[in-house]
């Protein structure tokens, strides 16, 4: 199936998924009225959902050295715009703007373990 198809595809489920919230009929009764199975509208549900909460969220990668090596940072209360603050539990670390980031995977490999 080509890209063309796959839109297609996608259109028309969208189109079956929208008629279905506007029939006022249960999933299983719209299926068996349509013809489908309530499997592969379950599927199509998902699969059209999906790309959406895939763009939502972006996520960094965090290489942690094997030495261990255990890095401090000093934390200020005033958290420089653009940096990072993480929650672990009871505690809190804000890494400012620029910060290295293996002395990041130090600490989180620390708040890992604590």
């Amino acid at each position: 199936m080509n890209k063309i198809q796959q839109i297609e595809q996608q259109q028309l489920w969208m189109s079956r998924i929208n008629d279905l919230a506007s029939s006022g009929l249960t999933q299983s009764q719209w299926c068996q009225e349509k013809g489908f199975s309530v499997s592969t509208l379950r599927y199509w549900m998902r699969k059209l959902r999906e790309p959406e909460e895939q763009d939502s969220t972006n996520w960094l990668q965090v290489d942690i050295p094997e030495d261990g090596h255990v890095a401090s940072l000093p934390i200020s209360s005033n958290a420089a715009s653009g940096g990072l603050k993480i929650t672990c539990g009871k505690y809190i670390v804000e890494f400012p703007s620029g910060y290295d980031v293996s002395s990041m995977a130090a600490v989180l490999k620390l708040l890992s373990v604590l």
